[in-house]
């Protein structure tokens, strides 16, 4: 599958959007979340409702997770609206997914901010893990001074996390 969507973008296939489509739909979960990321790397944007769809229906954390960091990626005006009920969700790659793409579409966003924040200053170190995480898949440079906070952490495993977001950043 995967190979031959890549070779159908190569070509610039002319029904690739539909085709792509039809795949978001695939039931290996890897094949779900590859396309979905694919999606968000060329920017489909006629595929939009279809992620949405996918937020909405997705059993898997995960590939829900990537389907929010998408559906930001594409940009529709209502992100932000959609994407801040996931930010206390008890599933933490749906936290994570909503965080990414509030803070990629809109690094400025107070409740994203805040919610990083008190990610970072947690007394929990998977917490703060995430933050580190979060931080490294934006590649901004924006939130530096919350990454500074972890790299001087009393737990190992969050500074490593730390260092890999910075070495994205």
């Amino acid at each position: 599958v995967f190979y031959c969507l890549d070779l159908l973008e190569g070509i610039e296939h002319p029904e690739f959007t539909e085709l792509v489509k039809d795949v978001l739909l695939h039931e290996n979960q890897q094949i779900r979340l590859n396309t979905l990321q694919r999606i968000a790397r060329l920017e489909i944007l006629p595929l939009t409702q279809p992620v949405l769809e996918r937020i909405n229906n997705e059993a898997d954390p995960h590939v829900r997770g990537q389907a929010l960091m998408t559906y930001a990626d594409l940009g529709p005006d209502d992100v932000i609206g959609r994407l801040v009920p996931f930010l206390d969700d008890e599933q933490r790659d749906l936290r994570k997914g909503a965080l990414v793409g509030i803070l990629s579409f809109s690094p400025k966003q107070n409740e994203a901010l805040d919610y990083l924040l008190a990610l970072v200053r947690s007394a929990n170190v998977d917490d703060r893990i995430i933050a580190a995480d979060v931080m490294g898949e934006t590649e901004s440079d924006a939130f530096s001074g919350f990454l500074v906070e972890l790299l001087d952490d009393q737990d190992a495993t969050v500074v490593q996390h730390a260092v890999n977001a910075a070495g994205l950043i």
